[in-house]
């Protein structure tokens, strides 16, 4: 069926057929993608531990063990999310005539602060699997302003997008619930391009709904989907690492505090408070040779985590890290790397830079959508005008820093030790420069006054006699 063909039927039917789940893809799983992001892991749920207190009659007590969660899912999202969003987007014009304009919409972007909202975005989606950014039109002091919100299963949405036959969204259903009178609502809005229903379910009664018109003529939602999280490879290997450290920490608290071993029979020792060390042991008899034998005591100490765990704890995190493509940037790691190159630098991050790249496809197509919904919802607000045939490219910047130093070098090296830049273009590229206008009629001065300024030049004869002075004028 089609959309015009749902929207004819009764609203519970509706939602039954908008309401589905990809195959494979479940509402449990993003629930426990969050619950993993979160820190609510599976080792939470390790057992207390059961130990025999006496036989006869038998008697049974219960240990607390440790429950250590490793919360590398947050760490392989932000990494993921900051080489995507770690330096602001731009969007790069199909023609400067629409500088102007478009200026207009970067207004916008700036003042829902989407350099910020981007980020967010993208540990959403990264780590939940789904989320929709929702643009809509608020009246404040006679003016309209467009506002930006993000719907999420983590802020209790439940998003179901519809596709027609060429894959272009047709419909989009949003499901939350919120609570009046200490009773829970529900709420089933769907958007189309020509109108919105908003339905309403109170005490189990029939859905009211509500239906008005959309004049912008488009979906006002750009929908993010990913078919996993970014550490859905790993997740086992997670809980292996998680289940070594908890059992490790229980070591610890076992072993930790030394223990004194005691052989033969103990004849008395100090007290706390006692100045003295000494402990005391009666004679067990003699040896062969007649010579008396005494106990002896000693202590049981725990040297340190047995070889192989060790190894195969290091493997794992190796593993986690390799397998996200995530670099492992702890102080262990860099702290004998020293000094290397800019290029060498981003050697190392290349893996991560192409999973970047992977990660482009998803977000570049919806920040190209965002774009065009902006420009569309603008033209019919007559915020914008004559801005039909304006079509932008989304350009992802670069999160890892540069070396300009080396690169200034290598370019002076390929011209033959000539110049590569005009005062003006190095004045430009300063970033301690705000107003590089100012700043360069300021240097045009300082060297017009330095010109005019008296110098003395002596000429003097070998044997140091002034033979006479000039004035530079």
């Amino acid at each position: 069926m089609d959309i015009k063909e749902i929207l004819q039927l009764e609203f519970d039917k509706v939602l039954d057929k908008l309401c589905v789940e990809k195959d494979g893809h479940k509402k449990k799983d993003v629930e426990q993608f969050i619950k993993e992001y979160t820190g609510d892991h599976e080792i939470l749920k390790r057992p207390k531990k059961k130990i025999t207190i006496q036989k006869d009659p038998v008697k049974y007590k219960y240990i607390d063990r440790a429950r250590l969660p490793i919360t590398l899912q947050q760490k392989i999202v932000s990494f993921a999310s900051g080489f995507l969003f770690g330096s602001p987007i731009k969007y790069v014009l199909n023609d400067e005539k629409y500088n102007d304009e478009y200026n207009k919409m970067d207004k916008v972007f700036r003042d829902n602060k989407t350099q910020y909202f981007n980020r967010k975005l993208a540990r959403t989606v990264m780590s939940e699997t789904r989320a929709a950014e929702y643009w809509f039109p608020v009246k404040r002091e006679g003016s309209v302003m467009l506002r930006v919100a993000l719907w999420s299963k983590s802020n209790g949405d439940e998003l179901y997008p519809h596709f027609d036959d060429m894959g272009d969204l047709d419909a989009f259903t949003r499901r939350y619930t919120t609570s009046e009178e200490n009773k829970t609502v529900l709420h089933a809005d769907v958007y189309t391009a020509n109108m919105t229903y908003l339905g309403v379910k109170k005490d189990n009664a029939e859905w009211q709904v509500t239906n008005e018109p959309n004049p912008v003529g488009k979906i006002r939602v750009v929908y993010y989907e990913k078919d996993y999280p970014e550490w859905y490879l790993v997740q086992r290997l997670i809980d292996r690492a998680e289940m070594l450290i908890s059992v490790h920490a229980d070591t610890n608290d076992y072993y930790g505090d030394p223990m004194l071993k005691v052989f033969g029979e103990y004849g008395g020792g100090i007290e706390k408070a006692d100045d003295g060390k000494a402990f005391f042991f009666t004679s067990q008899g003699t040896d062969g040779s007649g010579k008396p034998v005494y106990g002896d005591a000693d202590y049981l100490v725990w040297e340190s985590m047995p070889e192989s765990k060790k190894m195969e704890l290091e493997n794992l995190l190796r593993l986690i890290y390799s397998l996200t493509s995530t670099p492992d940037l702890s102080f262990d790691n860099v702290k004998g790397i020293g000094a290397i190159s800019g290029v060498a630098i981003r050697m190392m991050m290349t893996d991560a830079k192409l999973k970047g790249l992977m990660n482009q496809e998803i977000f570049g197509e919806g920040l190209l959508r965002r774009f065009n919904l902006l420009k569309h919802m603008m033209t019919v607000l007559k915020m914008l005008s004559g801005v039909e045939d304006m079509e932008a490219e989304v350009m992802f910047s670069d999160p890892l820093p540069v070396d300009y130093t080396e690169m200034v070098e290598s370019l002076v090296t390929a011209s033959g030790g000539e110049s590569i830049m005009t005062k003006e273009t190095a004045v430009r590229l300063n970033p301690f420069v705000q107003d590089t206008d100012a700043e360069l009629q300021r240097m045009e001065e300082q060297d017009a006054e330095a010109t005019h300024e008296p110098v003395e030049n002596f000429l003097m004869q070998p044997g140091g006699e002034t033979l006479g002075a000039f004035t530079a004028q």
